[in-house]
């Protein structure tokens, strides 16, 4: 993935005219998507352009919702089905983007879970 973030935010440079570094992220971050899906990457060309390719077109209108969720050995409940039970596990922490690109913690309670079909075995989770 990331030789296309490098070749796509390579383009937006090409198009800054001045602009500032956060204009760039956030261009990068608003038009990503959509070039992708215009680039065309080819499907099985590896498994990791076939993956890119399938986010990049987005999935399936129909969103799966869960009360609990199995990742990576881990049990992720929703607060409202974790609130009957004796030990609680619905918070997360996890290293996200703030506004200007930099990793920041962010902490929370799971108040749903979604899963996004993205088609064959591609599926990711939404807490």
């Amino acid at each position: 993935m990331q030789w296309y973030i490098d070749e796509h935010v390579a383009l937006i440079m090409e198009e800054r005219n001045g602009h500032s570094d956060d204009w760039v992220i956030r261009q990068h971050r608003r038009r990503l998507t959509q070039w992708l899906r215009d680039h065309n990457i080819p499907l099985r060309e590896s498994e990791d352009s076939t993956t890119i390719s399938r986010l990049a077109k987005g999935p399936s209108r129909q969103v799966t919702s869960w009360n609990a969720y199995d990742s990576n050995g881990y049990s992720y409940y929703t607060h409202t089905k974790d609130s009957k039970s004796v030990n609680q596990n619905n918070n997360v922490r996890v290293e996200a983007l703030d506004g200007l690109g930099r990793k920041v913690p962010f902490f929370g309670i799971i108040e749903d879970i979604w899963e996004l079909d993205y088609g064959r075995n591609l599926k990711v989770a939404l807490f």
